[in-house]
């Protein structure tokens, strides 16, 4: 299973290229959708991975961010733009960290 999520706009656009030919994934909550653009090559098991609740908190955690959350070939990544000098950076990093380990234990079904 691979996917990757980014900010919706023309810059979260340009972040996806890399996706490949995976669709646009949708999560039926029209709100969320217009904030984060998800793309993945297994519908079923993301949204059993990404519950509403966990969506809800990636988006707010990405918003105004220019940064990336993917999973691919068994790695669970994070990466943003910018210097982590920066305290608002170096915060969200902290905030992705503990986010990323509650997706780690999901992915591993625990």
């Amino acid at each position: 299973m691979t996917w990757q999520i980014t900010t919706k706009g023309l810059l979260g656009g340009l972040r996806q290229r890399d996706s490949g030919s995976k669709l646009r994934w949708l999560s039926g909550d029209s709100l969320l959708d217009a904030a984060i653009d998800v793309r993945t090559n297994d519908d079923v098991q993301f949204a059993r991975i990404f519950h509403h609740d966990r969506l809800a908190l990636l988006s707010k955690a990405l918003k105004g961010s220019k940064a990336t959350i993917a999973l691919r070939g068994g790695v669970l990544s994070f990466a943003e733009f910018g210097l982590i000098a920066e305290d608002a950076k170096r915060e969200r990093f902290l905030e992705m960290a503990e986010l990323i380990c509650d997706v780690a234990e999901a992915v591993e079904g625990r």
